[in-house]
């Protein structure tokens, strides 16, 4: 069923959007068939305003389905009755005992079932599940002489631990009486009970299987039927004593067993009988000690139980279910070992929250319930689905496990047909999976017995030739990769198969590890013989014979990384010794080589340095250079002439571009002639960018009210009056504009100025031009090419000449923009460059 246990009011809500109008007529209950609030009113479950005399009317005519299903959600005692009595079919009264809800109606379910198979099957079902109904179906089948063997021995080894006399009594009379319960129970259980208006809510329906006699009679027919125990102290004692020594005090319900029966052999026991009595003194004073701790122990567990009633308490209040069941199973486990009052105080304070408790375990059943239904769904999902088949295992495998974990739920046989058939079917690809899988692992199986023949083979070999270190490490890791490469194999058969690859390697590490003691036996003895070579007065022979040493330790096989390095170490230190004088001429041209190359990067770096100087500080440097020069020449001895090619070739490539910068160098006068230039230019480059940085025209104006321009004439002139006419025309252009748009208009037409100037040197230096300028350049070329027909080509002087003026003109062009004027700077100064 899909219907939810509520805690709501006993109200029923209905219809939120018509003003929760309350559901008081039959045609309302009628109109609502189909609906878990339906069957949950026809339960009983919520409360419509109805009585349950019309209830059980309604029910009367519905279908066997629909009453069913009313069956398995009813709580209330009067509908469970009367619906049980309608199930004629074995079939839905075992659905009722193992699913519905109410204890009631699997009871009465479990007391209607006739057919004997069935009870057996029923009983097997329910065991360790639900009590009630295991119990009345031992019941039935003990009085009917159809109990299984097993459920006998099962009762019989029941009694035989539980010696407590009122539960012997009580099972002996369950035993009497319930053939009489089974038969009454048919001939008292009405077809349909048919109550009045008033008493359909209180007077359940008469069940003779579950009347209760006074507790006075049931107590007094118990004693009564008890049978009186002998004992013989003889044989009891000793039992008792092996038994004392193995009772622990904790163990309350046996403890207060074993006192009552020493007692009653107390008082049986002879007074002549010194020797049993002495031995039952002792028992009474074992037992006293331990019962003394049993009480002891007892409060104990009931402030341990005390401690977890409230955190079930707790978790009942938050509504934790996953807490509270556990704590409720501590709890009954300590008031099942305590006794006396302190077991009825803790079973009383228990007892209160055992109808919430119940209401949580069904709460439990409805959420396992759907969550089988989803697991189902996730089962029928992964049919279509196109996981691989080894994680589809897997993914089966733990919904089997979850669905294992769920435990028992509404529906538990039908939805586990479900999902058992879906589970079926989305197993099929993983048998096929898993049929290839196990060829696939035939076949590696197959592949590591051939490298386990390989290596045998290998084996044999290297058992009668000398072991090569190199080819026998390589031997061992081909064949633990294959080894690896041929995964998985089946593990029935891996075993064999291991243990036979692991012996030929073991065999094959055996011998290298051999064949290394050999060769570091012999590097032992080159060892021990450098260093008698060492001891010679003879030098010369010395040497010669430890040259034949070293020949011979080349051909020696490895050792182990370790011992190849001490060996090593050892062998070198000794030749060290034998060759120390000639070392010793050998680190001293190393050191002469090593000085040598110091003062040649030196004289490199010093050179390079030479370069980097500005014009005046280069022409003062030749001297310098000059030392420098000869500096190289001098390091540069014949010994390490053809061993340092390189450094050569950096000093021949720093001297040349020394020499042409001295060759393009200006004289004296034409320097000086560029510094009053530049120092005009900069002047009057410096009002410039004032003015044209300014944010708006009321700035412009502000500053251009206040430019001092009369420094510019205390200027030194430069002496040429071709640039002091530009310079000062500069400047009168600059003092002559009257807004930041007209001092910017200006900009624009100096940059074009400015950029032939650049195209023109780039045009005669050959080298490109920016893609913005492109067209400009073809079109001074086309001008140029027309002008210049029929003339030479200039030569280098005058290009050189040509790149010196326009240097100079480039600095007295302006203004410009900030960006537009550091550009250009740059073109200029790389053709004039390349043009010297």
């Amino acid at each position: 069923m899909t219907s939810k246990p509520t805690q709501q009011t006993k109200t029923l809500s209905w219809d939120q959007q018509n003003n929760d109008q309350r559901l008081l007529s039959l045609q309302q209950l009628i109109e609502l068939q189909a609906t878990d609030q339906y069957l949950d009113i026809l339960a009983g479950s919520k409360d419509a305003g109805i009585e349950t005399t019309q209830l059980l009317e309604i029910i009367r005519t519905l279908d066997p389905k629909t009453i069913k299903q009313v069956a398995l959600i009813t709580r209330s005692r009067t509908i469970a009755e009367a619906l049980v009595a309608l199930h004629g079919e074995n079939a839905d009264l075992l659905d009722l005992c193992l699913f519905a809800r109410s204890v009631v109606t699997r009871k009465n379910a479990a007391l209607t079932i006739n057919d004997v198979s069935l009870l057996k099957e029923l009983r097997a079902k329910v065991k360790d599940k639900d009590k009630t109904v295991f119990k009345v179906v031992d019941q039935r089948l003990a009085a009917s002489n159809k109990i299984p063997d097993t459920a006998s021995t099962d009762m019989e080894s029941t009694d035989t631990k539980n010696t407590d006399p009122k539960k012997i009594a009580k099972k002996n009379k369950i035993k009497e009486s319930t053939s009489k319960q089974s038969k009454s129970n048919k001939e008292t259980q009405p077809a349909f009970p048919a109550l009045s208006e008033e008493s359909a809510e209180e007077t359940p329906v008469p069940k003779t299987s579950t009347a209760k006699k006074p507790k006075a009679a049931r107590s007094s027919k118990r004693v009564a039927e008890i049978p009186p125990e002998k004992v013989n102290p003889e044989k009891d004692i000793p039992l008792l004593e092996a038994e004392i020594e193995k009772l622990s005090f904790k163990n309350t319900a046996r403890l207060a067993t074993f006192r009552n029966t020493l007692n009653r052999i107390r008082k049986q026991l002879d007074s002549s009988a010194t020797d049993l009595t002495a031995r039952a003194q002792a028992l009474h004073e074992a037992i006293s000690q331990r019962m003394e701790k049993n009480l002891a122990h007892q409060e104990q567990l009931k402030l341990s139980t005390e401690s977890l009633l409230e955190s079930l308490k707790q978790a009942l209040e938050a509504g934790q279910s996953h807490d509270a069941l556990p704590a409720w199973d501590k709890i009954q486990g300590n008031i099942s070992n305590t006794s006396g009052k302190i077991r009825a105080e803790l079973q009383s304070q228990a007892n209160q929250y055992k109808a919430k408790l119940n209401e949580f375990r069904d709460w439990k059943i409805f959420a396992a319930t759907e969550k089988k239904k989803t697991l189902i769904q996730q089962m029928q999902h992964l049919i279509e689905s196109r996981m691989h088949a080894s994680d589809r295992s897997r993914h089966i495998a733990a919904m089997h496990k979850e669905w294992k974990s769920l435990g028992r739920s509404s529906q538990n046989e039908t939805l586990w047909r479900e999902f058992n058939q879906f589970s079926d079917k989305a197993y099929e690809p993983c048998k096929a999976y898993f049929k290839e899988r196990k060829q696939v692992m035939a076949g590696n199986l197959q592949k590591r017995r051939e490298i386990c023949e390989s290596l045998e083979q290998e084996l044999e070999k290297l058992k009668k030739d000398t072991i090569n270190i190199a080819q026998v490490n390589n031997l061992l890791s081909t064949a633990e990769s294959d080894w690896k490469k041929f995964a998985p194999v089946e593990q029935s058969k891996i075993k064999v198969v291991q243990k036979r690859y692991y012996a030929v390697v073991n065999q094959v590490r055996r011998l290298r590890k051999d064949s290394l003691a050999v060769n570091a036996k012999e590097k032992q003895g080159l060892i021990n013989q450098a260093e008698q070579l060492a001891a010679l007065d003879d030098r010369q022979q010395a040497m010669s014979e430890a040259k034949l040493l070293q020949k011979t330790w080349k051909k020696l096989g490895p050792t182990s990384y370790k011992e190849d390095k001490k060996y090593w170490d050892d062998f070198r230190g000794a030749c060290d010794k034998i060759f120390a004088e000639r070392n010793q001429e050998v680190a001293a041209f190393k050191q002469e080589q090593k000085n040598a190359d110091e003062v040649l990067n030196n004289t490199l770096q010093s050179l390079e340095a030479v370069l980097t100087l500005e014009d005046d500080a280069f022409r003062g440097a030749r001297g310098e250079v000059q030392d420098l020069v000869q500096k190289f020449s001098d390091a540069l001895n014949p010994k390490v002439r053809k061993q340092r090619s390189q450094v050569i070739d950096n000093f021949n490539g720093i001297k040349h571009k020394i020499d042409a910068r001295y060759r393009t160098l200006p004289d004296k006068k034409r320097q000086q002639l560029k510094n009053a230039i530049h120092e005009k230019a900069s002047f009057i480059e410096n009002l410039e960018h004032q003015l044209l940085n300014c944010a708006n025209q009321q700035q412009f104006s502000e500053l251009k009210s206040n430019l001092d321009s009369s420094d510019f004439e205390a200027i030194a002139p430069s002496g040429k009056p071709e640039y002091e006419q530009t310079l000062q025309s500069r400047l009168e252009l600059l003092l002559e504009a009257d807004s930041l748009e007209a001092l910017q208009k200006l900009a624009q037409q100096k940059e074009q100025q400015a950029r032939v100037l650049c195209i023109e040197l780039e045009i005669r230096a050959n080298i490109e031009t920016p893609a913005e300028d492109q067209s400009l350049r073809m079109q001074i070329q086309l001008d140029q090419l027309k002008n210049g027909f029929g003339q030479m080509k200039p030569d280098r002087k005058e290009n050189a000449r040509y790149a010196l003026d326009a240097e100079l003109q480039g600095l007295c062009i302006g203004p410009l923009e900030t960006a537009a004027q550091q550009q250009l700077s740059q073109r200029l100064n790389q053709a004039v460059k390349k043009l010297l």
